[in-house]
């Protein structure tokens, strides 16, 4: 689970250097620049990006590889790092443990000491 974690983390971060990264662009720019996540993955993989899209239109449903997946690459990368992050680091959270250690029901009819002992019977 903390390997999960850790790849949440990872995607978080990626998710903050992308803004920060787009933040610049912009202010350089003089205006408001967000890159894509075709973009981003054109700047660092060019091949695989065409790659995938050829696989896409080959193998998907028409419905599918036009609408959905041009829209997710059309999607600001850092947004789409940070909900994917955000929804793994979700996903494998540390969860409180339940209270599973309760007193059995013949318990109930004893008294406690100063001790913190029951008397009364076997419990």
């Amino acid at each position: 689970m903390i390997i999960f974690r850790l790849i949440g983390l990872i995607f978080i971060a990626a998710a903050l250097m992308v803004l920060g990264a787009d933040g610049i662009q912009t202010l350089e720019a003089g205006e408001i620049k967000i890159r894509s996540l075709s973009e981003l993955w054109g700047l660092l993989h060019p091949a695989t990006l065409e790659a995938t899209n050829t696989w896409a239109a080959a193998n998907l449903p028409g419905f599918l590889a036009d609408p959905v997946l041009s829209s997710i690459l059309s999607f600001p990368s850092w947004a789409v790092f940070g909900v994917i992050g955000i929804l793994i680091a979700f996903l494998f959270r540390r969860r409180d443990k339940p209270i599973t250690k309760r007193w059995p029901r013949k318990c109930f009819g004893g008294s406690i000491s100063a001790g913190g002992r029951l008397h009364n019977g076997a419990c």
